[in-house]
C-alpha cells in the first residue's frame, strides 16, 4: 500500500494522485519473466512498496513455473554489468510447493546486504528498483534429464503507468478519459 506523504519527495506524486474525475493513474513496478528478452512471458512479477514502512509487497504470478529452486531479487551491479547479487529470497523449494500466486511480504531482515551491488539497506534496495538495476530471477532446480531443461527465468522491474477508469456515469464521467483508460 502507497503512502503518499514521502512519495511527494520521491517526484512521484504527480503520477500517483487521483485527478478530480473518475480516471486515475497509478504507477507499479513488475517485471515479465522469461528465458531470454525475445522469448514469450513464462510469469510475471510485481514489488508494490509502502514507503510509511520499510517493506514491501512482493507478488509472483507462477501457474506455468514447475521445477522452481528458488525466485530471488537481484540488483544488477551497475547499468552496464546487468549481473548481480541476490538481495532477497522470495520462494525457496525448501519452504514447500510454489503456489501458483505468490504473495510475500518482504521487511528489512529479509535482506542480504551486498556491497558489490551497492545494496547496504533496505532504502538502497528501493533505490536500486527505482533506478531500473533491480531484477527477479527464477531459478529452475538441477534436472538430470537432457532432454526436458528448464531455463531460468529473469526479468527487469520497472514502472509502469496503469490507467484506471471508474465507469459511473455523472457530473465526473469524461468520455475522452474513458477512451484513453480503455487503450491503456
Amino acid at each position: 500500500m502507497l503512502k503518499f506523504a514521502p512519495i511527494a519527495a520521491l517526484g512521484l506524486l504527480p503520477f500517483l494522485t487521483p485527478p478530480a474525475h473518475a480516471c486515475r493513474e497509478v504507477v507499479v513496478w513488475s517485471a515479465v519473466l522469461a528465458p531470454s528478452p525475445k522469448a514469450p512471458a513464462a510469469g510475471t512479477a510485481a514489488i508494490d512498496f509502502d514507503f510509511a514502512h520499510p517493506g514491501a509487497t512482493v507478488t509472483v504470478d507462477a501457474k506455468a513455473l514447475e521445477n522452481v529452486q528458488a525466485i530471488e531479487l537481484h540488483v544488477a551491479r551497475s547499468f552496464s554489468d546487468h549481473t548481480g547479487p541476490a538481495v532477497l529470497t522470495v520462494y525457496d523449494a525448501k519452504d514447500g510447493p510454489l503456489p501458483a500466486s505468490l504473495t510475500r511480504q518482504v521487511t528489512p531482515a529479509d535482506l542480504h546486504p551486498q556491497a558489490s551491488a551497492k545494496v547496504r539497506t533496505f532504502a538502497d534496495l528501493v533505490q536500486a528498483v527505482l533506478d531500473g538495476r533491480a531484477y527477479v530471477t527464477v531459478v529452475p532446480k538441477t534436472t538430470t534429464s537432457a532432454a526436458a531443461p528448464q531455463a531460468t527465468l529473469t526479468g527487469f522491474i520497472g514502472m509502469h503507468k496503469v490507467v484506471t477508469y471508474d465507469d459511473s456515469a455523472g457530473e465526473l464521467h469524461d468520455s475522452a478519459l474513458h477512451h484513453k483508460a480503455q487503450k491503456a
